[in-house]
């Protein structure tokens, strides 16, 4: 009975082993292929994909530089005014202390009238943590009226903001 299972475990492994052989011929037979060209090369085209809007375009192989110029002057106009958008949107004008505490508090930038001493600017970010002046304009028309938190006269107007 030890012979008979000796023999069938020997046929079972030198069975593996031919088929083993056979896979290695069958691959080794199999032609190989030259890689091909895309087929928007072969004929003449490529896809073109816009990174901020994701719009895609077929452009002729001869005409690519222009429309990568063309493309690149419109992706920059768009994508400047989808920030000044965004920016104009999140600006908020207050008058106080609370309009500019509830403003930092929902993430936007606040634009108040503000008289530019240091002393009241330490007060100010002694109120509200991690508040600060994010922008004075240079071209800004002269401004009338009382600083928004020491009520003295307001030299700019002023947009303060918060890092996150």
């Amino acid at each position: 009975m030890s012979e008979n299972i000796f023999f069938i475990i020997f046929f079972i492994f030198s069975s593996l082993i031919v088929w083993a052989w056979l896979d290695i011929f069958r691959f080794l037979r199999k032609e190989r292929k030259e890689p091909s060209l895309p087929k928007e090369l072969a004929k003449n085209h490529v896809v073109v994909v816009r990174r901020d809007n994701f719009e895609k375009k077929n452009v002729k192989i001869k005409d690519l530089n222009k429309f990568i110029e063309k493309s690149l002057v419109k992706m920059h106009k768009d994508m400047l005014l989808k920030a000044k958008k965004k920016l104009d949107d999140n600006i908020v004008t207050v008058s106080n202390i609370n309009e500019l505490t509830n403003a930092i508090n929902n993430r936007k930038v606040a634009r108040a009238r503000f008289c530019c001493n240091s002393s009241c600017e330490n007060l100010l970010k002694g109120k509200i943590q991690g508040v600060r002046t994010v922008n004075i304009s240079f071209d800004q028309p002269k401004v009338s009226g009382k600083c928004f938190l020491c009520s003295k006269d307001a030299i700019n107007e002023v947009l303060f903001g918060k890092n996150y």
